[in-house]
């Protein structure tokens, strides 16, 4: 690919072009097939000077994009064309210093996370959390979270929208001892592991986590009933509850926390 041509070619600063051409995922990337995108991406600080020492993917953002953004009405933009739009210093600040964080899209069928490895720049389309542990990765998957983010999520068409804000921030997480969060982590594992080797290599076009999850297989229903059951160890509470009084133990528990809550976020 032309990627990796660039990724080989020597320049006068003496780095390498994988500093500014990186992996780039969407939302496809995690739901269907591999999209094998990258992007030429230099750091919001970057001066133009600092950025020509990249010599072929600079020359290339001069030739295909320059002559757009300099006629940008924002002058940010046009000024500095050879920087993204919308850079987001606090994603590369946070995120793409961890060997992977977790990533969803804004909108799918299923509530899907999955791993990123910590040189991929994420798309708008997905949203990302500077996370790089499994207990972590259990806690959101786990019908927990599903339901809160079915409900104070928005949708377009008939598919939900994941909105930060409202069915994250607002998610009371629950306050583990350490056994628990091993049991947590431990689940939440061996999903990611199970779906790992059920995707293969991805190169077969039917497989992907939305056929996946469309079908339900049996082993896929138990490794999400083991998560469950771990993280409602957590909360303390019984994993025979219905939807509707889990959203309501969950409120109850959003409510009592409100007078001093502990703010954590994803970064859209």
């Amino acid at each position: 690919s032309l990627a990796q041509e660039w990724l080989a070619k020597r320049n006068p600063n003496g780095k390498s072009n994988a500093d500014v051409v990186r992996p780039w995922a969407n939302g496809l990337e995690i739901t269907r097939t591999p999209q094998k995108l990258w992007i030429v991406d230099f750091p919001p600080g970057m001066t133009e000077a600092e950025a020509a020492q990249y010599e072929t993917p600079f020359e290339y953002i001069r030739e295909k994009v320059k002559p757009t953004r300099i006629e940008n009405n924002r002058a940010a933009y046009a000024n500095r064309w050879w920087i993204h739009g919308e850079a987001r210093p606090e994603v590369r600040a946070s995120c793409l210093v961890l060997p992977r964080y977790l990533a969803t899209p804004r909108v799918a069928k299923h509530r899907l996370f999955v791993w990123l490895a910590g040189r991929v720049l994420p798309d708008s389309a997905l949203i990302v959390f500077a996370r790089s542990d499994d207990y972590f990765f259990g806690v959101l998957h786990s019908r927990m979270h599903e339901v809160w983010a079915l409900t104070l999520g928005t949708r377009l068409e008939t598919r939900p929208r994941y909105t930060p804000t409202t069915c994250f921030e607002t998610f009371p997480m629950p306050h583990p001892t350490t056994e628990q969060e091993k049991a947590i982590a431990d689940a939440a594992k061996k999903l990611d592991d199970a779906r790992n080797n059920w995707l293969g290599d991805r190169s077969d076009k039917t497989r992907t986590l939305t056929a996946l999850y469309n079908k339900k297989p049996t082993w896929l229903v138990d490794a999400h009933r083991e998560i469950d059951a771990a993280v409602f160890a957590a909360y303390g509470w019984k994993p025979d509850l219905t939807d509707a009084d889990l959203l309501a133990a969950l409120l109850a528990l959003n409510q009592e926390r409100a007078a001093s809550p502990a703010t954590h976020k994803a970064i859209s």
